[in-house]
């Protein structure tokens, strides 16, 4: 068994492994439409691994280019890459209210590449930051979570405009369905001005941040349901274990619905399915809520099998859960 001191020794080494990665890396200032997440620019060039003095309290901001375990690689303001550790103490939040005085408790599964934060925390065991407490306004989160899903499919997402949608079906000669291609285009439009301004950022997290998957299970549920059967708790208990052989490993969890019913109440039911799954792993199988990456409910997109069958509707209520190593870490 290897003594504390070779452990340390072999994390220190894989940090700086991944530190020296990435130091090479060029960022540029953000365009201003992204000028409510904060930091507001980020720096051109990254000059060096910052080494934190141990239990020395420190606070820095930055964005988050990759995770491993519970490890997150961070750019910061200064130039510098930092690692920040994340414990089961760690409190995060984002700013509410009117004047943005309030607090709104956020969870660690939020954490994702592309999201911009403030850490305040003390000097860790091989020159790393150990997070107390994570700050992060919900506009970055919105863009972290474009970023992490490649292509966010808005148009699925016109049930926050259920309202509205109403009011003009009754009130104009539109149909429905031009509506929702309306609103759809704006949100569309919105989307890629979003990501235009992230293309300006020299680093692709995309590359930067490759993840392997090293093992996936699916559970399946009944019609209108989002209950985990005996089947799927042993199903996600054998993935848990599976995981936990795995260094740094973080797991991805999707909810999928068949298409009957309308897209909001699918919406709903996949993120219902998605979170069932993410609790029983908590609860019951040991696995750390931090090492969650933002479980996310997909509605009726991206169906594994045609919807026009019993079989094939079956195969679609569904969730999706898959291991994730970070290849930088492990090469």
């Amino acid at each position: 068994m290897r003594t504390e001191i070779e452990k340390h020794g072999h994390r220190a080494a894989s940090v700086a492994l991944v530190a020296a990665r990435l130091l090479a890396l060029p960022l540029v200032t953000f365009a201003t439409s992204l000028s409510s997440q904060t930091p507001a620019q980020l720096p051109k060039t990254v000059t060096t691994a910052t080494a934190f003095p141990a239990g020395q309290g420190a606070s820095v901001k930055g964005l988050i280019v990759s995770r491993n375990g519970d490890d997150m690689i961070i750019h910061d303001e200064s130039g510098n890459v930092d690692i920040v550790t994340l414990t089961a103490d760690t409190r995060i939040s984002s700013p509410s209210g009117l004047f943005k005085t309030d607090r709104r408790p956020r969870d660690v599964s939020n954490l994702l590449p592309g999201l911009i934060i403030e850490v305040k925390g003390n000097g860790g065991d091989h020159g790393n930051l150990v997070a107390d407490k994570i700050t992060f306004h919900s506009s970055a989160l919105r863009v972290a979570e474009q970023v992490a899903a490649g292509t966010l499919a808005l148009s699925n997402r016109v049930d926050a405009n259920t309202d509205s949608i109403n009011s003009l079906r009754t009130s104009t000669s539109d149909s429905l369905n031009a509506i929702k291609n309306r609103i759809a285009d704006s949100l569309a439009m919105i989307t890629a001005r979003a990501r235009d301004s992230l293309a300006r950022i020299d680093v692709r997290f995309d590359d930067i941040d490759r993840y392997s998957v090293r093992d996936s299970a699916t559970v399946y549920f009944a019609t209108a349901s989002a209950a985990l059967t005996e089947e799927d708790k042993q199903a996600l208990d054998a993935i848990a274990a599976s995981a936990a052989k795995q260094n740094g490993y973080l797991l991805e969890v999707t909810g999928y619905t068949d298409a009957v019913g309308g897209e909001a109440s699918n919406l709903h039911l996949s993120d219902r399915r998605a979170d069932a799954v993410v609790n029983y792993l908590v609860r019951n199988s040991s696995v750390p809520i931090r090492r969650v990456l933002n479980p996310t409910g997909f509605g009726e997109e991206r169906p594994a099998a045609t919807n026009d069958t019993n079989s094939g509707r079956a195969m679609n209520r569904r969730a999706l859960i898959k291991v994730l190593v970070n290849d930088a870490v492990q090469r």
